[in-house]
């Protein structure tokens, strides 16, 4: 199973719930990458949290979402993206990530994860925290450095696809 963000990190839930050879989480998320609440609100219960975020979808249906980050400005050019995000999806999104958090030590599969020192969206810190509490022995992480959020199209994609083709190949042959 391949998924690359949001996709990534239900990528990783799927491995435990279906039997799988193994998973690629390419720039997976395990958390929103910013808390949206004010700070005053951050100490309540998070399940608190995200209904109260669901419930501003009222007031603000949308945010905008912040400027790109490529390398590639000519792939970057072929992206096609929503300039805001919906504030209720955010908030579902939100109790997903909480639902998958405590399944990760249930990933057993060979687990590739892939990610940019240079994700500006969804921070490096969230490919070593998934890397140390994904449960498989058999986990790798790699580093891309020329990448934005989008690594699979930036510039260091060629990496990217001969890497996750090795790691299908191989978990194919066993």
């Amino acid at each position: 199973v391949v998924g690359h963000s949001t996709g990534g990190a239900l990528s990783l839930l799927l491995s435990t719930l279906q039997q799988v050879k193994g998973v690629v989480g390419i720039s997976a998320l395990h958390r929103l990458p910013s808390n949206p609440l004010p700070a005053f609100l951050r100490g309540l219960p998070v399940q608190t949290q995200i209904r109260l975020f669901a419930g501003l979808s009222h007031l603000q249906p949308f945010r905008k979402k912040g400027a790109p980050h490529w390398y590639d400005w000519e792939a970057q050019k072929a992206y096609i993206a929503y300039r805001v995000f919906p504030v209720r999806a955010a908030a579902e999104l939100w109790r997903m990530l909480v639902f998958i958090e405590p399944h990760l030590s249930a990933v057993q599969v060979p687990t590739l994860l892939i990610h940019s020192r240079d994700d500006q969206f969804i921070t490096p810190d969230q490919a070593e925290h998934l890397y140390a509490h994904i449960g498989s022995p058999n986990k790798n992480l790699l580093w891309v450095e020329r990448s934005g959020h989008n690594v699979p199209m930036d510039a260091e994609r060629e990496r990217v696809f001969a890497a996750v083709g090795a790691f299908v190949d191989q978990q194919a042959s066993l």
